[in-house]
């Protein structure tokens, strides 16, 4: 469990460092507005955890939309089931079946994309965890930690959190032309190569693949 919530920590910060640097601040600021709320984990930025024990977790394909619109959440698979038959994780969106061994985890931004997973076998098991922070969060805060109406009527306003998560994304990770293999861009140097990647229709993942 630590090693899994070690490895989030770690892509999200390599993959979307200021993101990240955005969670964590937001979170110190909310931990330090109340002396009865604590982290989940020592090394987590997500204000949620949900443990979806199953035995054969699935989902219907959705979209998270009360959570921040940008803002990324994680996905970690836990099982005994043939990742290459079942238990694939599916991005419609961007036309992706991805393939998700038990120990893999991925961030997406669940309220932006529609995301699921394909069934197992009756005989095999899959369970999930996944981290997130509830957009409620997000917008509590912006009107000075209280509810909308109350910081309408004290003349707050509130940030536009769209606009603020324009230049959040300055690290992507972008398809080669030569296989899936993948690069960091820095969209401010810009020093890649942005020929389109060549289309995907099958990702294969591996134990921990982010």
């Amino acid at each position: 469990m630590l090693g899994t919530l070690i490895t989030i920590t770690d892509a999200f910060k390599e993959f979307a460092p200021e993101l990240y640097e955005f969670y964590e601040s937001q979170m110190k600021d909310l931990i330090n507005s109340d002396s009865s709320l604590a982290t989940l984990f020592s090394r987590s930025v997500f204000a949620s955890v949900v443990f979806n024990f199953g035995p054969r977790v699935v989902t219907k394909p959705h979209r998270d939309h009360l959570n921040l619109a940008y803002g990324w959440c994680s996905i970690t698979a836990l099982g005994k089931f043939n990742h290459t038959v079942g238990g694939h994780l599916v991005l419609p969106d961007l036309k992706l079946a991805i393939e998700f061994p038990a120990g893999s985890m991925v961030l997406i931004p669940f309220a932006a994309l529609t995301h699921h997973n394909l069934p197992i076998a009756l005989h095999e098991t899959r369970q999930s965890i996944t981290q997130y922070s509830a957009g409620g969060i997000f917008w509590w805060m912006s009107h000075g930690f209280q509810m909308k109406k109350l910081a309408v009527a004290a003349s707050v306003t509130g940030k536009i959190w769209w606009k603020k998560g324009e230049g959040l994304y300055t690290v992507w990770p972008v398809a080669s032309a030569k296989g899936n293999q993948f690069q960091l861009v820095d969209e401010e140097e810009g020093s890649v190569n942005r020929k389109e990647p060549a289309p995907v229709e099958m990702v294969e993942g591996k134990s921990g693949a982010c």
